[in-house]
């Protein structure tokens, strides 16, 4: 996960989704984040987040993010890369619809939320509504939320009233 990492750093790899690019081309194997959401589910876990599609601190690169690549692991995404370059977008126009079918397919979009960049600050504004507009293509009425802590970004409607208002709801109604 992208958070807490220092610039130009990696941690560990914890990623749930087996990736294949072929030239241009993205095949996603979602079995292992299958086995972990029939996991946690029967453990009393209500509610997931998918971790965040941009890095922290104004979301300028790209998580992490690895694929088999002619027959061998490597990074295909990390802090050299732009999150609003043309590769890391073909990336994401890819992985989200795949994505969202597989949590509609598991009838769990009601439980679901996404993380797009935590803490931007007044500087990242346009970067942030850049990278909010392309996931939320992809993810419709599912909610983004991110630790926020410039007010801007909500009077933008960046944060959405119907993003707060679901996760709100679903929260209290578990309470």
């Amino acid at each position: 996960p992208p958070l807490d990492t220092e610039i130009g750093c990696e941690r560990k790899t914890a990623q749930l989704v087996a990736i294949e690019k072929t030239g241009d081309k993205y095949t996603f194997d979602f079995s292992k984040l299958k086995e972990f959401l029939d996991f946690v589910f029967a453990r009393g876990i209500e509610y997931i987040e998918f971790s965040h599609l941009f890095t922290q601190w104004g979301g300028a690169h790209c998580p992490k993010i690895m694929a088999l690549v002619n027959g061998k692991e490597e990074k295909i995404f990390g802090w050299e890369s732009d999150s609003c370059g043309e590769e890391y977008q073909a990336f994401l126009n890819a992985f989200l619809p795949e994505l969202v079918a597989f949590i509609k397919q598991e009838g769990i979009e009601d439980k679901c939320s996404f993380h797009i960049t935590d803490e931007p600050n007044e500087k990242h504004v346009e970067r942030y509504k850049a990278c909010r507009d392309l996931v939320k293509k992809h993810i419709g009425n599912i909610p983004t939320m991110d630790a926020l802590s410039h007010y801007e970004y909500y009077e933008k409607g960046l944060l959405g009233h119907s993003d707060a208002d679901v996760l709100l709801h679903a929260i209290m109604d578990s309470l």
